[in-house]
């Protein structure tokens, strides 16, 4: 028969020294819960917990419908932004023909999308 130190055990609330954090290992990964030993980490420690013990100690994971291909449109949309202003900076100091190098990646990513 199963001695109790035989079954499974829930991760433990912890301190992460450097921060300051309460923390929480769940599925192999860490998870920062607010500052240490305050109501706020310890409720979202057993927020966490409920959860996980719910879905047969596994963290429920977040299904996005973003594609990878709707992230690249969206990266080239801020970075064309991005550029445009560091193509004018480079201008008005007077280094213009340096900027080759860093707008080409633009270039790729448009290629693959």
């Amino acid at each position: 028969m199963p001695s109790a130190s035989d079954a499974p055990r829930v991760p433990s609330y912890r301190r992460h020294k450097p921060s300051g954090q309460a923390v929480v290992t769940l599925n192999g990964r860490d998870i920062y819960l607010r500052p240490w030993n305050t109501r706020a980490s310890r409720t979202e420690y057993d927020r966490l917990i409920g959860e996980w013990l719910a879905g047969a100690r596994c963290l429920p994971t977040l299904q996005s419908s973003l594609t990878v291909a709707e992230l690249a449109i969206a990266y080239l949309d801020s970075a064309t932004l991005l550029d445009d202003s560091i193509v004018k900076w480079f201008c008005v100091l007077g280094l213009g023909a340096r900027i080759g190098l860093g707008v080409r990646h633009l270039a790729i990513i448009r290629k693959s999308v």
